[in-house]
């Protein structure tokens, strides 16, 4: 049968006419008290009143024992009113039936109604629901034990409907079309009529309504504006709003991030503009580390005579302070060498070799770049004007720098002379080494420096 969603004088609502039926349970022997009644109700508008002669009231009474239970039954809009009588006998003689032990009734999971009345500043009433049996076609029934009056949850099975009996704030009728018969209806709850009242049901008992209140949790900074602040409401009426700046402006995210060292007065309001507030400090940074890179070079001589010079140059990477385990510093390396010599017959010669190891291991360059051009002479007029010069660039990429690791970078350079009695026959080595892309990682308030080191060669 349909629920009409609105009443009023103008509409013509067919309602059939109400009938109802005793269903009843005789008592097991004449002096016993375990007899029951129900009424069963066809027509009329559901939910419906019913009354007992003995004060009882709902679809059935329990624990009856021998006569006669008259009944008055009114539906929902007050236009059909029944009246019966159900009679309850039994045998003069009780049959003997034997003794069996009886099935424990499965016992009904309590579950909260909670009315908000929205016209009284959201003021809550709440119906404590517990275990009240079943009814005569076996629907669990549940029974407020919180308030007094008649406020109980009924199964329609006519139209597969709970509903709430017993007045709500506000007027109007609680029901419910969650169809689970075997446990509490906790879902699909409306309100029928009435004004201005929602309707919350959750399952278990009943908790006083929450106080408003904030709590907050901080990230602090490291060695940059990178705190977060998170705000955290409970309690009062949902939804919130949040502010970290005296209420000044409100957003509907709880998380700030990007914070600064200072302090806050954070505030948190309610959808009822209830408004609890809480001063936060954000601390200073923390120091930052700096770490240099820097390139030493020491110079070797191998062997010097008349026509020939060979020096090693040894060039180590290092790093100030150490470095902790687990940070890594990643660098790219570049190496410049410039040749100079005279264009006179018998001019020098140059040997040059660059090797860059880590750890022992040879690392090989990305690529070698060679050029050369001539430029004026300033030490011979005469018979050449002009010096020639030679330069050669060696590149590494993505060297990695971790705790313990060392780094060296080995030179050799042999130059010869054609001639050492002419003035005009000289030759010169320069060789420059540069870091560059240098680059911290592992580590929140750190920072690296890079250096360059230049040495010339004969």
């Amino acid at each position: 049968m349909n629920r009409p969603d609105t009443i009023n004088d103008c509409g013509v609502i067919t309602i059939t006419p109400m009938e109802v039926e005793c269903v009843i349970i005789n008592p097991s022997s004449p002096s016993s008290s375990d007899g029951s009644a129900s009424i069963s109700i066809v027509g009329g508008t559901p939910p419906y009143t019913i009354s007992w002669g003995n004060g009882g009231l709902g679809l059935a009474i329990y624990n009856l024992s021998v006569g006669s239970y008259p009944a008055v039954i009114t539906d929902f809009y007050g236009d059909f009113t029944a009246n019966t009588v159900c009679v309850l006998t039994s045998d003069v003689t009780p049959t003997p039936t034997p003794t069996q032990t009886p099935t424990p009734t499965p016992t009904l999971e309590p579950f909260c109604i909670s009315i908000i009345n929205t016209t009284q500043q959201n003021e809550t009433t709440q119906y404590q629901m517990i275990d009240n049996g079943y009814d005569s076609l076996g629907n669990p029934i549940w029974i407020a034990d919180n308030v007094s009056g008649n406020y109980e949850v009924l199964y329609n099975p006519l139209i597969s409907e709970w509903y709430f009996t017993g007045p709500i704030p506000n007027g109007g009728q609680l029901y419910s079309t969650d169809l689970l018969t075997s446990n509490p209806p906790i879902s699909n709850w409306l309100i029928l009529g009435g004004n201005k009242s929602s309707v919350s049901v959750l399952s278990g008992n009943c908790t006083s309504a929450e106080t408003f209140t904030l709590e907050t949790s901080v990230n602090q900074p490291t060695c940059e504006c990178d705190g977060t602040i998170s705000l955290i409401g409970s309690g009062g009426q949902p939804p919130y709003q949040y502010s970290i700046n005296n209420g000044l402006t409100y957003q509907n995210n709880n998380l700030y991030t990007n914070i600064c060292p200072d302090i806050y007065a954070v505030s948190i309001k309610d959808d009822d503009d209830n408004v609890v507030n809480e001063s936060i400090t954000i601390n200073n940074f923390i120091g930052t580390t700096q770490y240099g890179v820097s390139l030493n070079t020491t110079s070797q001589l191998v062997q010097n005579t008349s026509n020939l010079l060979n020096r090693t140059y040894l060039t180590t990477l290092s790093v100030t302070p150490q470095l902790p385990v687990g940070v890594t510093i990643t660098i790219d390396l570049q190496h410049l060498g410039v040749w100079k010599n005279s264009r006179k017959p018998g001019f020098s010669t140059l040997n040059r070799t660059v090797q860059l190891s880590k750890n022992g291991s040879v690392i090989p360059f990305l690529g070698n770049i060679m050029a050369g051009f001539e430029q004026p002479q300033a030490q011979c007029q005469t018979p050449l004007t002009t010096v020639q010069v030679k330069t050669e660039t060696n590149t590494w990429s993505n060297i990695t720098i971790t705790n313990g690791d060392v780094i060296i970078i080995e030179t050799d350079s042999i130059l010869t002379f054609g001639s050492t009695n002419s003035p005009c026959d000289f030759g010169t080595d320069v060789n420059t080494f540069e870091i560059g892309d240098v680059s911290i990682s592992g580590c929140d308030c750190c920072e690296v420096i890079n250096t360059t080191q230049n040495f010339e060669g004969p």
